[in-house]
């Protein structure tokens, strides 16, 4: 594949600079112009959730590794001189299912500089804030959870639905007991301290695993069903197909929210050193 530099572009302090970006695809199919974008776009920016610091007092997320972008923005800076109007507005609309704004990947963060005694100066490790960033994501992912059900019309979730739209999308990514030991998980975390003991730290590393299997699962699905509800059942469900695709939104941002929670959680475990 060839690809071109655009290392100069959104360049940020402590940030590794963008990965060189797709080239010579504007003759390629839409799907794959899609996917290789796609790929790229999310190697080198992410969700603020998943790893921004968040406080509340101070207005919101801490853009300190620079941010927020807009998918627009990204896409036109970058793939303007090569793709089509269409094509990019069909780019930007794909990526735009996970999300509005963005920054730079954590993957791309550079490690904090270290103080005279060899330790990190970054106040990011302290614990008793990643707890509090943690509950912060708990509390989204229970505005997801409230969502889909209001989307299930006040139901316990067990399926996408029951009307059963098009096949393969007659399921869900989650069961009712994943939804059941999930919203476990979220009272055990909840439950615990900014510094926990040591069984407190063994619960919160299996409510973990629980968080990140179901958003292992919402992932997979979302992967292997939305093209195919997309094509199918928009031309065949009319004037049903809005209240499908929401839904399906709703998992795609409960996804993001179980995996902003996880990668939280794991933060704040680490930042405790808890030998697991």
């Amino acid at each position: 594949m060839s690809t071109k530099d655009v290392s100069q572009l959104y360049k940020e302090v402590q940030v590794d600079p963008l990965t060189p970006a797709p080239s010579g695809i504007s003759d390629f199919p839409i799907s794959e112009i899609i996917d290789q974008i796609h790929e790229w776009f999310f190697t080198n920016f992410e969700d603020p959730s998943n790893s921004t610091p968040y406080d509340g007092r101070e207005g919101g997320f801490q853009y300190i590794w620079g941010g927020p972008y807009n998918t627009k923005d990204i896409i036109e800076n970058i793939f303007a001189d090569e793709l089509s109007e269409e094509q990019i507005e069909a780019v930007i609309d794909a990526i735009d299912t996970n999300g509005f704004e963005w920054v730079p990947n954590s993957g791309r963060l550079q490690a904090p500089d270290e103080d005279e005694d060899g330790g990190s100066s970054s106040a990011l490790d302290d614990p008793v804030q990643i707890h509090s960033r943690m509950l912060l994501r708990i509390t989204e992912v229970e505005e997801q959870l409230r969502q889909l059900s209001q989307a299930q019309g006040g139901t316990e979730i067990h399926g996408i639905g029951h009307n059963k739209p098009p096949e393969p999308i007659d399921d869900s990514p989650a069961t009712r007991g994943d939804i059941q030991e999930l919203r476990k998980a979220l009272e055990t975390l909840k439950l615990q301290p900014p510094i926990p003991d040591t069984q407190g730290q063994q619960d919160a590393e299996a409510a973990k695993e629980k968080v990140e299997s179901v958003a292992s699962k919402i992932s997979v699905w979302l992967g292997t069903q939305a093209n195919n509800f997309v094509t199918e059942f928009m031309k065949e469900a009319g004037k049903e197909s809005g209240k499908w695709a929401s839904r399906l939104a709703i998992w795609s941002t409960l996804g993001s929210a179980l995996a902003a929670l996880a990668g939280t959680v794991g933060h704040w475990l680490n930042s405790i050193h808890f030998p697991f």
